[in-house]
């Protein structure tokens, strides 16, 4: 068969590209080896890397060598051996320098790709093999000439032929010390040895995972890329169930029905009714992994009506991923290996990286796997305190009624009855995707009939109250909370391409990639418990995911060092700040930011919240003013580079970045007409730069997002400048909407209090929400910006100044209310709490919403969402970058900063003032090869001419007291700072795009001088 394809592709060069792909498929598939080549990539990568571990293994023996040929030959004294361990040494590196000759001629830059012929490859293991061999030549060598110089030592020192004493030998010193170097150095060179047999190790290992490959060249890299693809879809679709319009799909990269991207489907088992026979049997349904994921999310009740109890039962079926913090009880499943298992219940297939989940059939809480219900314990963290949180799923009385065949009017009665003995609402007792729960955030359950805590005999706050049921435990039902995953997603960038924007440059950089590899993992799921709104996050085993092996991507990238600056001149300058205005008072974006920040050093991202809100709020106080004065003042004492002003800066890149990604995904969506769930977001920060991807969401790449935006706008830096000018437009619109909305909120609050002259419970509620806002305003007033949900939590669980006592308070003051009516008040104020709060917060957008900057679905951080974004600080960044919004910062450091950085080819300042330091950063800059043009006055240049280099074009100018600063003729810098940058007053700054035609007229008149 090889040989005909091999005949025919020689005879049809033109053979088009599908023929191609199959041809290649063919030869892979006749290997009997697929699944190995499919991780074929893994390890051409594994031995592209072996040449640097060999370097290293050399660098590591001759830094050995060398020290003991330098020990060995300063010694002044006599010793045995000294000429034959140095002459012996010397031989030895020049052996190494041989073999480093070898390495770098035959195997620098070793670039092995998908269609390097096996036979190549297993020469070059060879070859590494052989150089690791010589280096353990030269190593047994070296270590036999030590051990005689050992040997010898101690043989002359028991025959006395040694001096024992300083006084009979000057060289006592350097003798005695060389025996403990020699077995110093034996326990190196053995240790090197070990990690040469290592490498060697390594290397047999590779030769052996070597799969076996036809004789002939297969084909292009690309091609074989495609195939490798394409023949693994086929073979997990074999395992699946194979269909001629799955081939199609497969082949093509598009859905043949609805031409939506194909993803790898995994098969999700759920009970339906045949039409024809009016059975109910588990049929597949194929989904994506991200569509699982959201619409049907492990440890969330699957709320749809199940056949297998005539449709009239909702939120029974359920499934589990086996995580490192969750315990399941001892008696929950009827078959306990049930609970070992990664999916409960489903197949994943590990023979890839990472393991691919390949069907879920998710449990029947009322099926015969379960024995009654099942609670399930997570274990989680609140500072240094650990927690528990339950969770029940299932009911032990409607799987008995259900089992028994009792009609299910007859059961919603009976349950409706009970409920009224309790003096409780009656909800649908078939309708397990609603919870009870726990207002203090430790557990929930679907069971209907759980009207008190089922946890409270495990629970430490539930023992208190032994006497009868906990009242912390919720009055009404809620929807159960959704969970969430959380990703990791990382890309090949080998085939990206950058190019620096013509309309922002220096500023903006626009990348495009087409063929790019994209890794997404699911790490574990996380969820908000309800009312109390605390965080739970499940750590997954191991995580599941998969590949995009060749899809496009589009991104911008923006220089580091630029919004370093910004950042550092005025976020952390809280004087120089921008000020935002928030239910009346004004607070700085430094506010903002730096408490977003003390959440998420202080709650592990956002996910310990508890130990946190439940503190005082004088305390809460008191411990952020100490965590941001902290990091105030080590920025004025050792600037940027302290560990903890670094780490805040990181967050602040990254939280800029990923609200830019947020907004850039929904805006290419709606701009190319493309669903959001084919799109997905990365960011990427590096040392230099910070990048923002969208990648279409399809494994070979097949709505080729590239070629509709060329179509569309022309180019990609087209698309990517609107939408940072709509993006600004969109904030701004955004503001003028919650300005009406607070007009709204006013309008009902007015509305309360006017009511409230005739009703008490009124008059309790107005009193309520303006003795909440101000307890907000004071946080406000003192610099911490909490977010709703983190206030409204922190009422929740502060048991000194609470919802609860401050409602007591209130009542307290009513001495005409009867302790009864009391009583309702406060159980009426519980179960309208989010009502209330809804009227505190007058806007409901503090710092980013899902009508800004908030994405919910597909965002990679989960519930810690709002924590990773900012709508101000984008607004702010974007003002100052590209709209020419002026700033203040510290203006000899805040110069220094942006000259440094966005100097690449040449700079005309003009400064009527300069001084020594601003004369260093001239010459540094030509240093570099800049070229530099300063105007400055005469004054100026007599008193500095001797310090200036000579390659500086200097002008005489003593009419203007501007300050301009040309960069490479693309930027101007408008600031109130000179070059004397000793000083270390605040200045005005402004940027500019284009050069500057007022700086440009004063060079033509002024007086050119010689250096």
């Amino acid at each position: 068969m090889n040989e005909i394809i091999s005949e025919n592709i020689s005879e049809n060069k033109s053979e088009n590209r599908p023929a191609t792909l199959l041809r290649t498929l063919i030869q892979l598939i006749e290997t009997k080896h697929l699944y190995d080549i499919a991780q074929f990539e893994d390890l051409i990568s594994d031995i592209n890397e072996l040449p640097q571990v060999v370097g290293q293994l050399l660098n590591n023996v001759r830094s050995v060598l060398e020290d003991i040929y330098l020990q060995f030959d300063s010694i002044s004294g006599q010793i045995p051996q000294k000429k034959d361990i140095t002459t012996e040494t010397k031989e030895q590196l020049k052996k190494l320098d041989d073999i480093e000759k070898k390495l770098r001629a035959q195997y620098s830059g070793l670039n092995l790709t998908l269609s390097t012929h096996p036979r190549d490859i297993l020469d070059i293991l060879e070859g590494l093999r052989r150089l690791v061999n010589d280096l353990g030549d030269v190593l047994k060598s070296e270590y036999d000439a030590l051990d005689k110089v050992i040997l010898m030592l101690e043989k002359e020192k028991m025959d006395g032929k040694l001096s024992v004493s300083k006084k009979e030998d000057p060289y006592y010193d350097e003798i005695a010390g060389i025996e403990e170097f020699g077995k110093n150095s034996e326990e190196r060179v053995n240790n090197i040895i070990q990690e040469l047999w290592r490498v060697r190790g390594r290397i047999e290992k590779l030769r052996n995972s070597l799969p076996r490959m036809p004789l002939g060249k297969i084909g292009p890299e690309s091609e074989i890329e495609d195939a490798i693809y394409i023949g693994t879809s086929l073979l997990l679709k074999c395992h699946q169930g194979l269909r001629g319009i799955n081939v199609l799909d497969i082949l093509t990269g598009l859905k043949s029905v609805t031409a939506n991207p194909t993803l790898e489907e995994i098969l999700l088992y759920l009970p339906k009714e045949d039409p024809n026979t009016g059975e109910v049997k588990r049929y597949p349904e194929p989904v994506s992994l991200p569509e699982l994921f959201y619409r049907y999310p492990p440890f969330e009740p699957i709320p749809i009506p199940d056949p297998t109890w005539n449709n009239e039962v909702r939120g029974n079926l359920i499934w589990f991923v086996k995580s490192k913090n969750i315990r399941f009880g001892s008696r929950a499943f009827t078959d306990p290996k049930l609970s070992k298992k990664l999916i409960i219940d489903g197949e994943v297939n590990t023979n890839f990286e990472p393991i691919k989940l390949m069907s879920v059939s998710p449990i029947d809480l009322f099926g015969d796997s379960i024995n009654k219900y099942l609670i399930l314990t997570i274990e989680t963290k609140y500072g240094s305190k650990s927690k528990k949180i339950w969770i029940k799923y299932g009911s032990a009385h409607l799987k008995e009624d259900l089992q028994r065949g009792i009609p299910i009017r007859k059961v919603e009665e009976k349950y409706r009855l009970e409920m009224k003995s309790r003096g409780r609402k009656a909800y649908l007792p078939t309708n397990l995707s609603y919870v009870w729960y726990c207002t203090w955030g430790l557990g929930m359950s679907n069971d209907p009939w759980d009207v008190t805590c089922p946890f409270q005999k495990y629970c430490p706050y539930g023992k208190y109250y032994s006497k009868g049921p906990c009242p912390k435990w919720s009055w009404s039902r809620r929807i159960h909370p959704k969970v969430f995953p959380y990703i990791e997603r990382y890309h090949g960038d080998q085939k990206v391409q950058v190019t620096e924007s013509k309309i922002y440059p220096s500023f903006l950089k626009i990348l495009w990639g087409r063929n790019v590899s994209i890794t997404e993992l699911y790490k574990g799921v996380q969820l908000t418990l309800p009312h109390s709104n605390i965080p739970t996050q499940v750590e997954f085993t191991q995580p599941l995911g998969r590949r995009l092996p060749k899809t496009n991507i589009i991104g911008f990238i923006f220089p580091r060092k630029i919004l370093e600056t910004v950042i550092e001149a005025t976020i952390l300058n809280p004087a120089t700040s921008p000020l935002v205005n928030i239910l009346g008072v004004s607070v700085t974006l430094t506010d903002i930011l730096m408490s977003k920040y003390y959440i998420v050093r202080r709650t592990d991202e956002g996910l310990r919240t508890y130990g946190l809100l439940q503190r005082e709020s004088n305390e809460i106080v008191r411990d952020y003013k100490r965590f941001r004065d902290k990091i105030m003042e080590e920025f004025k004492t050792y600037g940027a580079e302290s560990r903890h002003v670094k780490e805040f800066i990181n967050w602040a890149l990254y939280t800029l970045m990923h609200s830019l990604a947020h907004l850039f995904i929904e805006y290419v969506s709606s701009k190319l007409e493309i669903s959001r769930d084919d799109l997905l977001y990365l960011v990427d920060i590096t040392d230099n730069e910070l990048k923002v991807i969208i990648a279409e969401n399809s494994p070979m790449g097949a709505m080729d997002i590239i070629r509709t935006i060329q179509d569309k706008y022309g180019t990609i830096e087209t698309l990517i400048v609107e939408f940072l000018k709509d993006s600004r437009e969109l904030l701004r619109h955004h503001e003028e909407q919650l300005h009406m909305y607070s007009t709204h909120v006013e309008t009902q609050f007015d509305r309360i209090k006017s009511m409230a002259e005739t009703n008490k419970k009124y008059e309790i509620m107005s009193k309520l929400i303006t003795n909440i806002r101000e307890r907000y305003r004071e946080l406000l007033k003192e610099g911490l910006v909490l977010d709703i949900h983190q206030f409204s939590t922190h009422l929740l669980l502060s048991e000194k100044e609470g919802i609860e006592v401050i409602t007591d308070t209130i009542l307290g003051t009513e001495p005409s209310i009867d302790s009864y009516y009391k009583g309702n008040i406060k159980e009426e104020i519980q179960r309208e709490f989010d009502n209330i709060i809804s009227i505190v917060f007058s806007t409901y957008c503090i710092d980013g919403c899902p009508y800004c900057v908030m994405l919910g679905r597909g965002c990679t951080k989960g519930i810690s969402e709002g924590l990773f974004v900012s709508k101000e600080l984008v607004k702010y960044i974007l003002d100052v970058l590209f709209f020419q919004k002026g700033f203040r910062g510290e203006g000899a450091k805040t110069l220094k900063s942006l000259l440094t950085s966005l100097t690449k080819k040449k700079i005309v300042a003009l400064s009527p003032y300069i001084d020594e330091e601003g004369i260093k950063l001239l010459n540094s800059l030509v240093s570099k090869g800049i070229s530099v043009t300063l105007i400055t006055t005469s004054s100026m240049v007599s008193r500095f001419k001797p310090l200036l280099d000579n390659r500086i074009s200097v002008y005489v100018w003593d009419q203007d007291h501007d300050k301009r600063y040309v960069i490479d003729d693309k930027l101007t810098i408008l600031t109130t700072t000179n070059l004397n940058l000793k000083s270390n007053r605040f200045n005005n700054f402004q940027i500019v795009l284009g050069p500057d035609m007022q700086l440009e007229q004063i060079l033509k008149n002024a007086h050119k001088v010689e250096i």
